[in-house]
């Protein structure tokens, strides 16, 4: 439990700073689970889509081997990623 209570933190402060807004958060067992939006008002989709690439990949820095949950955030994160590179698009910043 304190793996995933350290793996949603990780999420929920990337994702503040990044500028989402955290809906929810939860542990269940093994899994986070979160809830999120994107303050898109000056970003572009891009830039919402790298920040996405960001907040899944930051649970996957709290050091622990990767367990089924961090992999569905690495398979989210490579999903964005190849929608950003199929669009051609970059984030503004």
């Amino acid at each position: 439990m304190h793996r995933e209570a350290r793996h949603a933190a990780l999420h929920i402060v990337v994702g503040w700073r990044l500028g989402f807004i955290i809906t929810s958060s939860d542990i269940r067992g093994t899994s986070c689970l979160y809830g999120w939006s994107f303050n898109a008002s000056n970003s572009t989709g891009a830039d919402a889509r790298f920040a996405g690439i960001t907040l899944h990949l930051a649970g996957l820095t709290e050091g622990e081997p990767i367990t089924l949950a961090q992999s569905r955030d690495a398979v989210h994160a490579v999903s964005l990623a190849t929608e950003l590179i199929a669009a051609g698009e970059r984030p503004s910043g």
